[in-house]
């Protein structure tokens, strides 16, 4: 793999040795370590890594210089062929973002400490993978960024045990001065300085012969907290027992005079790199109970644990400690094994090239389509179809609250979001809403099957690099990967197909399907024998009604004229619909003497699927019962009016479609003052197309003439009109 890191400067740190060493492991395994970075004085070290090294200004913290930067490190992308960015600071991961979405490859970041909530910051949680040192910080980046637990790493920092050999006791020559407790970083005051300060004048009025050095420089801008740091010393008479020294790139000698490390920390520590550098070294530590440093030290077995910001509780410990060799043994001992088994440098390396081949292997999809059912269905082959083609990659589709149950069971999909676009995601507001959890996901690629402005802002707000989607000017220059619309109008799975053909996936099978729950099979059992259905009746399913289209419904006198002439041949009929579409069943079931069984409004998408599994035929409109009738191969008679068939009619195993020819149509229009396309169909000639789906139904439901059903009678009668054959391939 070629691994491109990005930090602001490779000076001495904790965050610059930890690259430093990464980029040496790299290059001793067999990939190609590149470091960006504003230059420093580690630089030369990872030159004779045989790292490569490029000097940029990443670390400017203006909107120019970032975008500017961007560009140069895509170049250098593509220069160096990089597989994986990996960016470890707030301002160089602004760039790295950038950079990584032209090249189209994954980036990594890593979370190093505990970030303000500031909108740069936020950048932090939007690698692929987000690396994070403790428990502590991936609790925080959960928090306060709202990064989801599966995109969180935890990585511990390692330590090259080669440079840190461990030191078991004391040299001999040493032994007649008086133990020397250090302390170890930047000059900080959540580092508690002060703290250990007041806590070592009562360690000295115990142990006079004690000394004590601070190693350490002040960050850029805080030059005043040293002198507040040498003032101190002076008021608490440690001038003789304390020593200030700056920071050094040869810590190990540091560890190698110490008989004890404290870190008092008062702030959140983000992990405490010094504690498992010094438990390598064989020196005891002693630290804070605060923050990742819980991950560093296990209380009472390889270090010791004490109070933030009380200085008598960590005078005490130092004192217990200093005067119990025996206990330091043992938790030089101890905390030397954890650091092999727990924090090696080999274990870091480890667990980073798992994040990266991670990254490289996975791909995780977004479909956007949410309305309506009968298009929800409709796209069941393209999913399939991109199922087929990703087999591996994480499919998630983005649809409405109503359909997101039973898409759930489709096993092309590895997990379903709702959108909500009557409640949480109304409006603008919602969009943005929807989009930042999208955007939270990591998804690589989006299809937007929905394709209208909503769901090209979702599928850009996602973040996604490549971008599915027709060229429709309804905001399409969200998308990047686009098609130009058909000259002619396409049948629905078409026309979604050519939207896939532009990733490169064929949709060779177009047919439909869907799925019910065990539970959803028991619901309609239940409700159909409180309707008094016979075991073996047959049962056919009306649906009266139109959606939002008013022109596409067939006559209600109409419906229950069907519902007597088949209840006269003990046929059962069943209304389905809409919760608002009750009102239609419930005015059939008035008019109609045969007593239909009014579900309308009662059963789920799931109920639904089962309830026409157990029916034998379905009439209905130019509406999506007729989609999902298609999707569990359920016979039916498909009653058009304003809407042209040949555009609409979804593949079927055994469909017939009425439709008058009129002058006026097809026409499209909502509104209709005489409505002759639908008015025209009769009663008779909807028997006529039923007759032969339920003489078939006879070997579903057993034989119907011992039963005492007569078949459905027919006119004989010729109508005017289009009718598709009983069985369409």
């Amino acid at each position: 793999m070629n691994i491109l890191q990005v930090v602001p400067r490779m000076e001495v740190g904790g965050v610059e040795t930890g690259t430093l060493d990464l980029a040496r492991s790299l290059v001793k395994r067999g990939h190609k370590a590149v470091v960006v970075s504003a230059g420093g004085r580690l630089v030369p070290e990872l030159e004779r890594a045989s790292a490569v090294h490029y000097t940029l200004p990443v670390h400017r913290k203006n909107l120019p210089g970032v975008w500017l930067m961007a560009g140069r490190l895509a170049e250098i992308i593509r220069k160096e062929s990089i597989d994986v960015v990996h960016a470890r600071s707030r301002i160089p991961a602004l760039s790295a973002y950038l950079a990584c979405r032209r090249c189209m490859i994954p980036l990594v970041t890593t979370a190093h400490g505990y970030y303000s909530t500031h909108l740069v910051s936020r950048i932090m949680g939007q690698g692929k993978r987000v690396i994070v040192i403790s428990e502590a910080v991936g609790q925080h980046m959960m928090d306060q960024f709202g990064v989801p637990l599966r995109k969180i790493r935890l990585v511990h920092r390692g330590v090259n045990l080669e440079q840190f050999p461990y030191a078991p006791s004391r040299p001999e020559e040493r032994k007649e001065e008086g133990p020397l407790v250090g302390v170890i970083g930047r000059l900080t005051p959540i580092k508690g300085h002060e703290t250990f300060l007041k806590a070592f004048a009562r360690v000295a009025r115990v142990l006079p012969r004690a000394r004590a050095v601070i190693v350490g420089s002040p960050e850029r801008g805080k030059e005043n907290y040293a002198e507040q740091i040498k003032l101190l010393i002076r008021q608490l008479g440690l001038t003789r027992q304390v020593e200030l020294r700056p920071s050094t790139d040869r810590i190990g000698s540091v560890y190698s005079e110490l008989d004890l490390l404290v870190l008092p920390s008062t702030g959140p520590e983000a992990f405490g790199r010094v504690l498992i550098e010094a438990s390598a070294a064989g020196v005891p530590v002693l630290a804070s109970r605060i923050g990742g440093i819980v991950d560093a030290v296990e209380d009472g077995v390889t270090g010791v644990l004490t109070p933030p910001g009380n200085p008598q509780i960590l005078a005490d410990s130092i004192v217990k400690l200093l005067r119990d060799p025996g206990r330091m043994e043992r938790l030089r001992v101890s905390a030397r094994r954890r650091v092999e088994k727990k924090f090696s440098l080999d274990r870091m390396v480890d667990k980073t090239l798992a994040v990266y081949e991670e990254v490289l292997a996975e791909s995780r999809v977004l479909i956007i389509k949410y309305s309506a059912l009968g298009d929800i269905v409709l796209g069941v082959p393209s999913l399939r179809a991109i199922r087929k083609a990703w087999p591996e990659a994480h499919i998630t589709l983005l649809t409405s609250k109503e359909i997101a149950p039973m898409m759930a069971s489709s096993p092309y999909v590895n997990e379903v979001m709702v959108l909500d676009r009557s409640g949480t995601h109304r409006g603008v507001r919602g969009i943005w809403r929807m989009g930042r959890i999208l955007r939270g996901e990591g998804f690589d690629i989006s299809i937007d099957l929905q394709n209208n402005r909503s769901s090209h802002a979702l599928s850009f707000l996602s973040g996604a690099i490549r971008r599915y989607g027709y060229e429709n000017g309804k905001w399409s220059f969200l998308l990047n990967y686009t098609v130009p619309l058909p000259k002619e109008p396409l049948p629905p799975i078409q026309h979604q197909a050519r939207v896939l053909g532009r990733a490169k996936i064929n949709v060779t099978d177009e047919s439909l399907e869907l799925w019910a729950k065990p539970e959803d099979r028991e619901r309609i059992e239940v409700l159909l024998k409180q309707a008094w259905l016979r075991d073996n009746q047959v049962l056919v399913a009306l649906h009266p009604g139109s959606g939002s289209w008013p022109t596409k419904r067939w006559d209600l006198e109409h419906f229950a004229e069907l519902c007597d002439e088949l209840g006269k041949r003990s046929v059962r009929c069943v209304l389905v619909g809409t919760k608002k579409e009750g009102k239609l069943g419930a005015k059939i079931a008035q008019v109609s003497g045969s007593k239909p069984i009014e579900l309308a409004g009662k059963t789920s998408l799931g109920e639904l699927v089962a309830l026409f599994r157990r029916c034998s035929a379905l009439v209905c409109g130019d509406s999506a019962p007729l989609h999902v009738a298609a999707a569990v191969g359920l016979p039916t008679v498909a009653l058009f009016g304003p809407t042209e068939a040949e555009r609409h009619i979804p593949p079927a195993p055994c469909l017939q479609v009425i439709q008058k020819e009129v002058p006026c149509g097809p026409c499209y229009r909502t509104r209709c003052s005489h409505i002759t396309c639908m008015k025209s169909i009769s009663p008779r000639e909807v028997l006529d197309a039923l007759n032969g789906f339920l003489e078939k139904s006879d070997s579903v439901h057993g034989d119907r003439a011992e039963a005492g059903i007569d078949p459905v009678g027919s006119s004989g009668d010729d109508f005017e009109g289009r009718s598709y054959p009983l069985t369409r391939p």
